[in-house]
């Protein structure tokens, strides 16, 4: 929907990105503009030996797909990652 797609060097160490579904940025940055912002995937208070994960920059906003059946209507939020 916005932003850009991911490129050859996404994913490199030092540009991590994602790119987030309009669900998810309505929730976490209502009003905002999420996209330059970051975002890393860490439990509150991870394992000692759990190293810490990257900053992930967001790159891109999709549309929201609806999951389960079409009465549902469910939306969930996702994360796209680049396993590069």
């Amino acid at each position: 929907m916005r932003g850009r797609n991911f490129q050859d060097f996404d994913g490199a160490p030092g540009a991590e990105t994602v790119i987030i579904n309009e669900r998810l940025a309505a929730q976490f940055f209502p009003g905002e503009d999420p996209i330059g912002r970051r975002l890393r995937f860490t439990e509150r208070e991870p394992p000692r030996a759990t190293p810490v994960d990257a900053w992930r920059t967001i790159v891109g906003i999709s549309g929201s797909i609806l999951h389960g059946s079409s009465l549902d209507g469910y939306s969930a939020r996702l994360i796209y990652t680049n396993a590069n």
